[in-house]
């Protein structure tokens, strides 16, 4: 699984917890607080994230440990940390790699064989008849 993937779940998991923290309302991301992009009304996992990995004021692409978000809200000594303690992991990976946006598809499926329609018989194997000369 991407990380990016990966990422994008651990959005999805927090998104119904994080559009209702106060703080949220008060901190913008681009044009939008906070809370307004958690908002799946408003915008899709990809568009969060999107907003996340431009946004200098929270993320540092590629680069984890000047990125705001690492730095201050996610510390162990705030509540937004030791929330997202056991996913920290995969958000300094997810800024680590550059912050992507473009989730991994899963891998399509190997087509099966063709399949002989129903109006397609098996040829018949003509007895050899003797041939008749004129």
């Amino acid at each position: 699984m991407s990380i990016a993937t990966q990422m994008a779940a651990v959005i999805d998991r927090w998104r119904s917890t994080a559009v209702n923290v106060p703080s949220h309302q008060s901190h913008q991301l681009s044009s939008h607080p906070v809370a307004w992009w958690f908002n799946t009304q408003n915008a899709t996992t990809v568009e969060l994230m999107r907003a996340l990995a431009s946004d200098t004021a929270y993320v540092t692409p590629g680069n984890p440990e000047t990125s705001r978000i690492i730095k201050v809200f996610l510390r162990n000594d705030r509540p937004m940390g030791r929330t997202l303690a056991g996913d920290l992991p995969v958000i300094r990976q997810w800024i680590a790699e550059g912050a992507p946006t473009e989730l991994g598809e899963v891998a399509p499926v190997a087509p099966s064989p063709p399949q002989k329609s129903p109006c397609h018989f098996p040829r018949r194997r003509r007895k050899n008849k003797p041939s008749t000369s004129w």
